[in-house]
């Protein structure tokens, strides 16, 4: 089976010209480590992971819970699965059941038995990555639980944004990159104190809150510059 080409969306080609307006730049960022580290606490993952899925290769800007090399083959990376679809991906029960787009040698080599993930869209709704959860133990992923982490896929993305244009503004003002950490480090906190099933409302309107915190930041910057 050629697992590379079971991957490949219909539109790749032109996903990929999409991808290369963010390669380009420093993705190892502490913005997006701090969106891993926010959506693992959402939903109470020990893993969570942002990538950027290239032609051949899979870019890490961020991860908590698993320590991934900056560039991985796209075979045997199971976030490249998820830009298949613009729904969220769920695979449960993966060592039983792996991911038929992932090369049988690199999943071997996991103890992974859930992943969920939602692709980062571009505002033309080409997919040039994605945010994920995974869990050493299987479970649900109810439709509340999709919503919630395509939020966090659209907060991510506009933080992607604000840093392309940042570096497409070479001579503008710094972003306030310390206030928006501040903003997903203290909504991290929060959610310590939101872990019940019961509190799920209440996880899910903080998550609302700051993504149109995010949001507002997002316009002003592109509509009327730093």
């Amino acid at each position: 089976m050629n697992y590379f080409s079971a991957s490949v969306p219909p539109n790749e080609v032109e996903r990929l010209e999409a991808v290369q307006f963010y390669v380009h730049l420093p993705l190892r960022h502490q913005i997006f480590q701090a969106v891993v580290g926010l959506t693992a606490s959402v939903f109470r993952t020990p893993i969570s992971i942002m990538s950027i899925v290239e032609d051949t290769q899979v870019q890490y800007p961020g991860s908590v819970g698993l320590p991934v090399p900056e560039r991985m083959n796209r075979i045997d990376c199971i976030c490249s699965a998820a830009i298949y679809t613009h729904d969220t991906t769920i695979l449960r029960d993966l060592q039983q059941h792996p991911c038929p787009w992932v090369s049988p040698e690199s999943q071997a080599q996991t103890s992974f038995e859930f992943y969920a993930g939602t692709p980062l869209l571009t505002e033309h709704d080409f997919a040039i990555g994605t945010l994920c959860v995974l869990d050493r133990e299987d479970r649900l992923f109810p439709a509340a639980d999709q919503e919630l982490l395509r939020r966090l896929a659209r907060l991510a993305m506009q933080l992607l944004e604000l840093h392309r244009l940042r570096a497409e503004q070479p001579n503008a003002p710094m972003p306030e990159w310390l206030g928006i950490e501040a903003l997903l480090t203290q909504a991290q906190q929060d959610l310590l104190h939101l872990a019940g099933a019961e509190q799920q409302p209440e996880r899910e309107q903080l998550v609302q809150m700051l993504e149109q915190r995010i949001e507002r930041i997002y316009d002003r910057a592109r509509h009327y510059g730093w």
